[in-house]
């Protein structure tokens, strides 16, 4: 928050509160309606009471907040509120776990200093897209001048971990275009990107004097910003200090010597904090301190607090957990014999693993993985806290023949307060949790025979679970039942059978598993519940891609679809040999087809053979068949950095999206169409040879122009409709969120 100036306002107590507060006899409903009228005496303030040494005379004293003030904080303060946060950073930053950002943000009337506010980023704590709102507050009386301005100006700051050091790396400045309103917002994005700085002012001409060094302004590189050492000020750093704060330099801060009408501001380092950064951090890898048990790590977690212990311990392969990750995990352990029990008509496409517990008749649940495929025997399962949830079921996600998805469970285990389990999972009848519409006889509702039937579509979709649920219990009679059944469920409840054979049946919400990223009608599954990228797409027949993006439909697929799963390889060798391929193809093609072109637009730009239509036919479809192949190469290109995550600018991205997909659709289709106008007039020259009206250059001109302009508007949806849709598992358009 913004500094302020406390107001108080001394006031003379009436005689019904100096009743409160001298006589404890006073009846205590009485007492809380008084103290609450006192309360509300300061409006939004803090009201507090003060004694006079002297005279023992009671007052009252107002607190105010920044964005008030007067006597009882009945005033607004003119202020500006900013929305910010910091974008497009290199990936050099974004990946180094040693380092921290901060920035610095200043309020300015012209180049003084008004006040500041700092925030930072880490990134080991993932906390890069955080927002940050605060605001300023406008000196009073207000300065309003034609030549008086009020500016935000941010500088971004890279402070070592390890070293404790504090280099400088970039600034903003934005200027406040309407300082005459009371109240202002100013929403930016403060975008890192690298200036070409050969022909900029700071190269050719360093503006900075005493030694200091020339930046450009992120977003706006005609101007400049000086960078000052520490004992000179001013805004070409022509100023010199004898501060002593500023004399004294230490690796534990950057001095500014001439902040807040001449005092010094000191900017600390990652691992320390207070205005003259004095107060060391609980957390400071570069002295060894790190409070963090078992080799977990300490990160500073910048509150506005700023408590010395304010620090994130991130635990080491999650097999510790607490705040200084003291508790070891809880650890389930699963081996499995086989999955015979699944024939061959049966193909697992996803194994889910729940673990829940029961609040309210409720299951809960608290943790669930997701595995492509089948369950890899020896997974281990690791929950963070000192036991394990009391109920975990595991679900195959599957598809028979050329049915939908389907979903069965299986019961892992039920326990209570265990460390550790560690299971040998035998997925039999035993374990098996049918659906009760395989359990009942729908037309007299008897009991059926509990076999291994996993679907049946007839009888799931006339099932009504309300008709048969006073029934559930008979289904745990064991021995009249002749069966060991542990589990089924419905779709509303999951049911267990307990020792007296009775069933205990729990509220059980599937939407816990499910997501909304797949497209063209896929099945999304949710995976960890605190990882949005952690999610698996089941697609429907002729459609693949993580969320379902790519068919192979007749006169649907188009080049990302063919490409697109190569270049996402697991095997980093595929991805090679695959972007060599196609770019070896396409540039060999656009090269032959280079020549053969430029030798058919040689040959038909002649007079002679523009006499004729097929000329002409043939001399366009020269330059567009070139066209085509140099949209293709174009097209390759963007796929390929697409998928490298190089195109970070969404407006450029969409720009190449749809231009370069527009510009290969037409010229590929007026393409076919010349060609097939010129098979056209060599019939019509074969049927009537001496008819001279199809042949006319003329007509073919306007063919050629009438095509073109169908053609183009066939396909103008491209340019409107065609959309990105970002994937969640990837960063922007591309890149792997880890």
């Amino acid at each position: 928050t913004s500094t302020s100036q406390h107001n108080t306002y001394d006031k003379e107590l009436p005689p019904n509160v100096l009743h409160i507060l001298n006589n404890p006899l006073y009846q205590s409903q009485e007492k809380q309606r008084k103290f609450s009228e006192v309360a509300w005496f300061c409006n939004r303030g803090i009201t507090i009471s003060q004694t006079d040494r002297f005279s023992n005379k009671i007052s009252l004293a107002c607190l105010c907040p920044p964005s008030y003030y007067g006597n009882q904080c009945q005033y607004y303060s003119d202020r500006i509120t900013i929305f910010t946060y910091l974008d497009d950073l290199t990936d050099t930053l974004k990946s180094n776990f040693n380092i921290t950002l901060k920035i610095l943000s200043s309020f300015l009337l012209n180049d003084t200093v008004i006040d500041t506010h700092e925030f930072h980023y880490t990134p080991a704590l993932n906390n890069l897209k955080k927002k940050h709102i605060f605001y300023f507050v406008y000196p009073r009386p207000r300065i309003l001048s034609t030549n008086q301005f009020y500016s935000v100006r941010f500088e971004l700051f890279q402070l070592s971990i390890m070293n404790s050091t504090i280099d400088f790396l970039a600034i903003w400045k934005y200027s406040i275009p309407f300082d005459f309103l009371p109240a202002y917002r100013l929403v930016k994005v403060l975008k890192y990107k690298a200036i070409n700085q050969t022909n900029h002012l700071c190269k050719i001409n360093n503006p900075c004097r005493n030694n200091a060094t020339c930046y450009p302004l992120m977003n706006n590189d005609q101007f400049y910003y000086c960078y000052c050492g520490n004992t000179s000020y001013g805004r070409h750093c022509e100023y010199t200090s004898n501060n002593s704060s500023c004399l004294n330099h230490s690796n534990n801060y950057l001095c500014r010597p001439n902040y807040f009408n001449s005092k010094p501001y000191l900017i600390c380092s990652a691992n320390r904090f207070g205005s003259q950064c004095n107060i060391e951090r609980q957390c400071d890898l570069s002295r060894g301190k790190n409070p963090c048990l078992n080799n977990g790590l300490c990160y500073i977690d910048y509150n506005p607090s700023y408590l010395p212990n304010d620090y994130i311990c991130l635990c080491s392969n999650n097999k510790y957990f607490g705040e200084n990750c003291q508790y070891q995990s809880s650890i389930i352990s699963i081996h499995y014999q086989n999955l015979s029990f699944l024939n061959d008509e049966y193909k697992i496409i996803a194994s889910l693993i729940q673990l829940s517990s029961v609040i309210n008749f409720q299951m809960i649940v608290y943790k669930q993985n997701l595995y492509k495929n089948e369950l890899l025997t020896g997974t281990d399962i690791i929950y963070d806290d000192k036991a394990v949830p009391p109920i975990g079921i595991i679900k195959f996600f599957y598809k028979q023949q050329s049915s939908n998805y389907r979903e069965i469970y299986f019961l892992l285990y039920i326990a209570e307060n265990s460390t550790s389990i560690n299971l040998t999972l035998v997925l039999n009848q035993q374990t098996y949790c049918p659906h009760t519409s395989l359990l009942f006889n729908i037309d007299d509702g008897t009991i059926l025979n509990q076999s291994l039937n996993f679907y049946n579509d007839t009888t799931y979709h006339s099932f009504n679970s309300s008709l048969f649920i006073f029934k559930y219990h008979l289904l745990c009679d064991n021995i009249k039942q002749k069966s060991s059944l542990l589990c089924f469920h419905d779709d509303d409840y999951f049911c267990f059978c307990d020792v007296t054979q009775h069933a205990e049946c729990f509220l059980y919400d599937r939407s816990v598993e499910q997501c909304s990223y797949c497209l063209s009608g896929g099945h999304c599954i949710q995976g960890d519940l605190k990882m949005k990228s952690d999610y698996l797409c089941l697609c429907p027949q002729c459609y693949f891609g993580s969320i379902c993006q790519y068919n192979t439909k007749v006169l649907s697929f188009n080049l990302e679809s063919l490409i697109t799963a190569d270049l996402f390889s697991s095997s980093i060798l595929i991805q090679k040999l695959s972007i060599s391929i196609y770019l070896i193809t396409v540039i060999s093609l656009f090269l032959f087809g280079l020549i053969n072109n430029y030798f058919c637009f040689i040959t038909f730009r002649r007079p002679r053979p523009s006499l004729i239509g097929i000329g002409w036919y043939l001399f366009i479809n020269s330059i567009i068949s070139q066209i085509s192949l140099l949209t293709l190469l174009l097209k390759l290109i963007y796929i390929l950095l697409g998928t490298q995550g190089l195109i970070t600018n969404e407006l450029l991205n969409m720009i190449l999206c749809k231009l370069i997909s527009f510009l290969l659709s037409t010229s590929i289709r007026m393409s076919y169409w010349l060609m097939g106008f010129v098979t056209i007039e060599r019939v019509y020259v074969t049927m009537y040879p001496k008819r001279e009206w199809l042949k006319s250059p003329r007509i073919a001109k306007r063919i050629i122009f009438i095509t073109t302009l169908i053609i183009f508007s066939s396909h103008i949806h491209e340019l409107i409709y065609y959309q990105i849709v970002p994937d969640p598992k990837y960063t922007q358009y591309g890149k792997n969120i880890n």
